[in-house]
């Protein structure tokens, strides 16, 4: 006997949905609860996200203009309403989005992936202050390991092979990148 499947929806979901006109969130929640009710069901066209960085996100048409962006899940029962917006802008959003699970805190991540793997160069050199400067400032996150950003909820994409510019003392220097459950 095979388990019905599972629709969930995200942050993202909801608040971009309560942006919308009154009459597109009309047909944005018709939709929603036809899919919660079966997404597996035949009507439902998944379109694959070329420029995805998520192979497992997908396009579905709510109507000629808008799109929902789902995480169907490789060998889950649980799809994830993720975002809706207008056809190009929903592709967009979806381009440099990842979705995690946590090892550690089991917190579904929706995480922003172009900002961890291509960090800003510097607009001009930086140069070195003197000890004497930085003696007030500390790194905050110097003498956290792995396991432990991990077991804060911070995504591993964010840290992996960056430590220290991850790690600085800098207010907001990770708050853009964040999923919202560790931006708080």
């Amino acid at each position: 006997m095979s388990s019905k499947p599972k629709v969930a929806l995200s942050q993202d979901f909801l608040l971009n949905l309560a942006r919308l006109p009154a009459t597109v969130q009309g047909k944005v929640l018709k939709w929603a609860i036809r899919f919660q009710t079966d997404p597996t069901a035949s009507g439902f066209n998944y379109e694959k996200i070329r420029a995805a960085r998520d192979l497992h996100l997908r396009s579905v048409r709510i109507d000629g203009d808008w799109r929902g962006i789902v995480f169907v899940p490789p060998r889950s029962d649980l799809y994830i309403l993720l975002y809706v917006d207008h056809h190009d802008e929903a592709y967009r959003w979806a381009e440099n989005r990842k979705l995690t699970i946590n090892p550690v805190t089991g917190a579904m991540q929706v995480v922003l992936v172009e900002e961890v793997s291509a960090p800003p160069a510097p607009a001009a050199p930086v140069a070195r202050r003197a000890p004497d400067e930085m003696a007030g400032r500390q790194n905050l996150f110097a003498d956290l390991s792995d396991a432990d950003l991990l077991s804060l909820g911070t995504p591993a994409d964010l840290y992996a092979g960056h430590h220290e510019p991850h790690r600085s003392a800098q207010p907001g220097c990770l708050g853009a990148t964040l999923p919202a459950q560790q931006a708080l």
